[in-house]
């Protein structure tokens, strides 16, 4: 497969190129999990900065759900764009998942709707590829912990990676750090059933990964 070029598609990008994702983190995204032209990617975040253009012209298919989305459920002309609740049905699988924004992973990550939620993202991902929960920071209490999202993803089979990303742009409003949380899956393709199994397996009574999560929840019931 071969490699990408990032020194000219990314790097050598104007300035004035409207980026959805800091270059370095596009970077990582890239590097960390070998992506190609020909790759396929599913974008899990918002259809106002759908990543999928980015890849498109990077030579990668890519697609963009958007769960959260707060206008009707829609489909773009091109199918690179889907807006509703429910996960779409996918032909092919991806050898990336980039989960960016989804309303799920907000509460606790040990709940049903979140196993049930991963085991469904898993379940359209290719033997040995991954999949990224992409978290930028502003302060320590706006995400879960590194052990919120171990005790979730060790529900599951694959290899745990953790990374932190430090934007040092110039621009005030950009200087995030950025957190990766990545599962690379077994190289044995498992099917559908077998994700749904181990789902069902590890579903406990629902309980909150943290106090972070505990608070949401509290909010959420008061409301």
């Amino acid at each position: 497969m071969k490699e990408l070029d990032l020194s000219e598609s990314i790097v050598k990008l104007p300035v004035s190129t409207r980026l959805v994702l800091p270059r370095i983190v596009l970077k990582r995204l890239l590097f960390g999990h070998r992506l190609a032209p020909g790759s396929r990617v599913l974008d899990v975040g918002s259809s106002s900065d759908s990543l999928a253009p980015k890849f498109h012209e990077l030579g990668i298919d890519a697609v963009t759900w958007c769960p959260t989305s707060t206008q009707s459920s829609f489909v773009d002309d091109d199918e690179t764009i889907f807006a509703q609740p429910n996960m779409p049905d996918f032909a092919d699988q991806f050898d990336l998942i980039v989960v960016r924004e989804h309303h799920v992973f907000q509460q606790s990550l040990l709940t049903s709707a979140s196993i049930n939620t991963t085991a469904k993202l898993f379940e359209n991902i290719r033997a040995g590829g991954a999949i990224c929960f992409l978290d930028p920071i502003l302060s320590a209490d706006e995400t879960h912990s590194d052990a919120c999202w171990e005790r979730l993803f060790e529900l599951f089979p694959g290899e745990i990676h953790r990374e932190t990303v430090r934007n040092l742009t110039l621009q005030a409003s950009e200087r995030l750090v950025y957190r990766l949380r990545s599962v690379t899956l077994p190289s044995t393709q498992i099917d559908a059933s077998e994700w749904r199994r181990i789902a069902a397996q590890a579903l406990v009574h629902d309980t909150n990964c943290c106090e972070r999560a505990a608070g949401v929840d509290e909010r959420r019931w008061a409301a």
